[in-house]
């Protein structure tokens, strides 16, 4: 998770935001908390609060599997192979969800859902009504064969998608966050807001400078169970960053950890020492993307593939003893305090 310099406590119902300032506004949307901050203008946040949150509910109502009436979950119960209508902007994360799989060999998987549920992390959970356990082998595999992004057809210029197996099940959740952000910052845009850092469930993106002139930063979070502290400190000029780690939303069952990034590829949660991915992009979707690709891909192959295709990345890793050490690609050098 990231932290905004100077974070604003996250307060408010699911879908009511707070002025807390005449240059900031927090609430809570999509099970989590956000905030805007502007920067170094004079304008105030009042007037735009009501349009922010609009932004926000859109696409929550839209991509969340935890509203039965959104598009993402009747697109889930429906049997049908033909194609059907989903609305642009859903259609704008699938194409990139569906890319990222792809560029990721399947570490990223936009049909994860059967595997999210059989673990317990979904919204239609096996074990939903006895708290979290670990499934069993057999329902493990049959999770598994059900996910596949190749499953998946799309035609982007009519916001059409078809299953090719009925029992295709989408999960958007590794990724709709950042793609909510990027639609805040286009609000924020289009009403000649040049300062600003938008965030939403530790996804930011910022554009100009704070309130005192200056680039903004944010904290990259010690990988920790029980409490908040900044690791590092990132300047972020006209940057998105996302982060993902294994120490948030977990549980035990035989005193085994059980952490809810998923290998899709495997159908179980990853083990490896990598606590914590964090990346840089133009995009908050680009970022929150490729986070959770290299979460599932571990440090050794998430810094290659960085590497390869020159992507900021910062990641930290958890020793047996528990210490904690970090690496990054060159391309994060130029954020990294």
């Amino acid at each position: 998770m990231l932290l905004p310099a100077g974070a604003l406590s996250l307060v408010g119902r699911t879908g009511m935001a707070q002025v807390s300032s005449l240059n900031s506004m927090s609430g809570r949307i999509m099970g989590t908390g956000y905030s805007v901050t502007l920067g170094a203008q004079t304008q105030s946040v009042n007037s735009l609060h009501q349009i922010v949150l609009n932004e926000l509910i859109a696409v929550d109502s839209t991509m969340s599997t935890w509203r039965p009436e959104s598009e993402i979950s009747k697109f889930n119960r429906s049997v049908n192979l033909e194609w059907q209508s989903i609305p642009h902007a859903m259609m704008q994360v699938i194409q990139h969800g569906m890319q990222t799989s792809k560029n990721s060999k399947g570490a990223f998987d936009i049909t994860i859902a059967p595997l999210v549920n059989a673990w317990g992390f979904g919204a239609n959970s096996l074990h939903s009504t006895g708290g979290f356990k670990k499934p069993s082998v057999s329902e493990i595999n049959a999770a598994t064969s059900q996910v596949g992004y190749q499953e998946i057809d799309l035609e982007f210029a009519n916001n059409k998608l078809r299953k090719r197996k009925d029992y295709v099940q989408l999960d958007l959740s590794g990724i709709a966050k950042g793609f909510a952000v990027d639609k805040v910052a286009a609000v924020l845009d289009k009403h000649d807001i040049h300062d600003y850092l938008v965030e939403v469930g530790g996804e930011l993106r910022s554009r100009g400078k704070n309130v005192n002139g200056k680039e903004w930063r944010v904290a990259i979070e010690r990988p920790s169970d029980y409490q908040q502290s900044a690791f590092r400190i990132v300047s972020l000029p006209n940057r998105a960053i996302a982060t993902s780690g294994d120490y948030r939303n977990f549980f035990l069952d035989g005193g085994v950890r059980y952490s809810h990034s998923i290998d899709p590829r495997s159908g179980v949660p990853v083990n490896h020492e990598l606590a914590s991915v964090t990346v840089v992009e133009k995009t908050t979707m680009a970022a929150d993307s490729l986070s959770t690709a290299f979460m599932i891909m571990g440090p050794d192959e998430a810094l290659d593939f960085a590497n390869e295709n020159g992507i900021a990345i910062h990641m930290i890793l958890r020793s047996a003893t528990g210490k904690l050490s970090e690496v990054h690609s060159a391309q994060m050098d130029s954020f990294l305090i």
